[in-house]
């Protein structure tokens, strides 16, 4: 856990007094689920006494202030209405970061929270960028200039203990509370959270907090964040095709990744055209040769193999299994959305092929098998002499709601490898392929029958508490928390 400003600076008050301020550690300022809490602002610039600056917001562990205060000492910072993101400017020389600055410059990106008429930030992670420091006094916060980046104690680092094979990620779209203050938070080895999203001019958007690594790390869990293209095939190539963009984003995230004490990253593109997957490849290698050296993991993301040309032969397997370091095969959407006919996320048949398909391009001990935690409520009804087909995404507890609800027939479908449950309603035939322990079980078990690394799940909310027991048991491996086994 990071210390603010150490413990017993001696900071000039005002009529010359010299005090010796108590700084507290700042992660026992809020309890688990406490509310925003205002706070007295003041600033300290070099050489000056220190200056009421109005409020801050204390939000567990995050600190929020105003844009306005942050520019009084000397932060360039802006706020973009458009994206609600605020925007920071570092430029190349800057002695607060151990990273390498571009000679244009670096511009980093985090979430703008307007407040009453002002932009607020949470500037936790980004003081080396800001060139500003934090401490805590008696009835408020401080900010200072920074003088030399010796004055940030406790940087925050990755995880330094081996990632045991096979292992666990769970991927968290909304990530909504830290980890450490989330009694149900699974025990995994790996969580990605949704929180990069690259732009085709090279930035990258950042929506994450500080907050939510720290507390991860709490718990012995790697962070590797999720890096998305926002599956825009036209942005994508636009991205891919311009060498300028591709080094701007490779920057950016070695950048974050460095001042936030990332321990990986999940490289997520989706709906490309075929023609740039040479190219996303080279951005993959790119990224990977980067955060090797730094001890950090890069994983990307691909689809079972079929025809489909944009969500399926845009990827290169082999090229992307050689440059990165592990390759989640997301082994689900048997029938998606929208498919015309009704039945399985992920039957076990086809989860098998599709697994063994891709490891004929990449080694199994770089694979992490995907698992579904949702499944889909399947409408059929009369429609011209046919069916009309339509479906909606469920988690594992609406799903099962759903079959109590309406008394539905659960029968084993020893082919599929899951329940399957139907009822009828309104002169509509319903279906539902569940999607609970013992079907994941039976995929997860797949891992060390083919070798595989281990398990990717989409996504963190969607599961019942008890699948993640019978996941690790299939696998063979102790889920591990902190180093401890939750396995009995």
């Amino acid at each position: 856990m990071r210390i603010f400003g150490g413990f017993g600076r001696v900071l000039r008050m005002a009529g010359g007094l010299v005090a010796a301020l108590p700084f507290l550690i700042f992660g026992i300022w809020v309890g688990p689920g406490a509310a925003d809490d205002q706070v007295p602002l003041y600033l300290n610039a070099v050489g000056d006494r220190p200056v009421m600056a109005g409020t801050a917001i204390r939000r567990g562990e995050s600190l929020l202030v105003p844009l306005g205060a942050l520019r009084r000492l000397g932060a360039d910072v802006a706020f973009d209405g458009g994206s609600k993101l605020v925007v920071m400017e570092l430029r190349r020389g800057n002695p607060m970061v151990s990273f390498d600055v571009p000679l244009e410059g670096l511009r980093l990106t985090a979430r703008g929270n307007p407040v009453s008429g002002d932009v607020f930030m949470d500037i936790r992670g980004f003081e080396p960028v800001l060139g500003i420091a934090m401490a805590a006094v008696d009835d408020g916060v401080m900010l200072y200039r920074l003088n030399s980046l010796g004055e940030l104690k406790d940087l925050p680092s990755p995880l330094n203990s081996p990632l045991e094979h096979p292992f666990s990620l769970v991927w968290d779209p909304l990530y909504r509370t830290d980890p450490h203050l989330d009694p149900s938070f699974p025990s995994v080895s790996v969580v990605s959270p949704s929180w990069f999203k690259v732009r085709p001019d090279g930035e990258v958007e950042f929506t994450g907090r500080l907050s939510y690594v720290e507390g991860a790390h709490r718990l012995g869990v790697r962070v590797w964040p999720l890096v998305h293209n926002g599956f825009d095939p036209g942005a994508t190539k636009a991205f891919l095709n311009d060498p300028t963009a591709v080094n701007r984003a490779v920057g950016r995230i070695v950048a974050y990744c460095s001042l936030l004490g990332l321990d990986g990253i999940n490289l997520d593109f989706e709906n490309m055209d075929p023609a740039d997957k040479d190219a996303y490849s080279a951005f993959v290698r790119a990224v990977a040769e980067r955060l090797r050296p730094l001890g950090l993991k890069t994983s990307v993301d691909v689809t079972v193999e079929s025809t489909s040309a944009f969500w399926s032969r845009c990827y290169d397997r082999r090229a992307l299994g050689e440059a990165a370091d592990y390759v989640m095969v997301m082994t689900y959407d048997e029938h998606w959305g929208k498919s015309p006919v009704a039945g399985s996320v992920a039957s076990l048949p086809w989860v098998q092929r599709g697994l063994e398909g891709l490891l004929r391009s990449v080694p199994g001990d770089k694979l992490l098998l995907g698992l579904p935690f949702y499944t889909r409520v399947w409408e059929e009804s009369p429609s011209g002499g046919g069916v009309k087909v339509r479906s909606k995404a469920l988690s594992m507890g609406t799903a099962e709601s759903k079959v109590q609800e309406n008394q539905a027939q659960v029968r084993w479908l020893e082919e599929a490898g899951q329940f399957y449950a139907e009822y009828l309603r309104d002169g509509k035939r319903y279906r539902i392929w569940l999607e609970e322990e013992r079907s994941l079980g039976l995929k997860a078990s797949l891992v060390p029958r083919y070798g595989l690394a281990g398990v990717a799940a989409w996504r963190r909310g969607f599961e019942r508490p008890e699948v993640w027991g019978a996941i690790h048991n299939s696998m063979g491996a102790a889920a591990v928390r902190g180093g401890m086994s939750t396995i009995q």
